[in-house]
């Protein structure tokens, strides 16, 4: 989602894709996975650290999505490095709007945003549903992350 500082979530989806490649086997032959290594090829090609995160217009693209958008945001326990915005709207970017059409055309049962904060897992929604919980916990039972995570910080 942000690359930037988070570049390492890009490496994991590599290494995911390979191991996959490796052993298909470990996907059951009735799931379908898609696995999206980068949404910010910008912010990934400008640098590995904090001036990557957002995308060419200054976007970060966390931000950009129709759930929630507001013009600007607390930034209590977020981003505040160098300045970024959402844009003059929600969906504004092409890549947000390159994904919502992949979401929207398909079913999916569950879905993993990686960030690199080693804070734990975190379920995703407003409000959190029971799946989510389920899914984070199922992750958290295969990996050494917490859930729920150690601070919310």
């Amino acid at each position: 989602m942000h690359c930037g500082n988070e570049y390492n979530t890009v490496e994991l989806a590599d290494q995911l894709i390979a191991n996959i490649g490796k052993r298909p086997d470990v996907i059951p032959s009735n799931v379908t996975l898609y696995i999206l290594h980068d949404l910010n090829p910008d912010g990934l090609a400008r640098a590995h650290n904090y001036l990557g995160r957002a995308n060419a217009n200054g976007v970060d693209l966390n931000r950009n999505w129709p759930a929630n958008w507001q013009k600007d945001w607390s930034r209590a326990g977020c981003w505040t490095t160098t300045y970024v915005t959402v844009c003059t709207g929600h969906a504004s970017e092409p890549e947000t709007k390159a994904l919502m059409a992949f979401i929207q055309s398909h079913h999916f049962d569950g879905l993993i945003n990686y960030h690199s904060a080693a804070l734990g897992i975190f379920p995703g929604g407003i409000p959190i549903r029971d799946t989510s919980k389920s899914l984070s916990q199922a992750a958290a039972n295969v990996t050494t992350y917490h859930y729920p995570a150690l601070n919310t910080g």
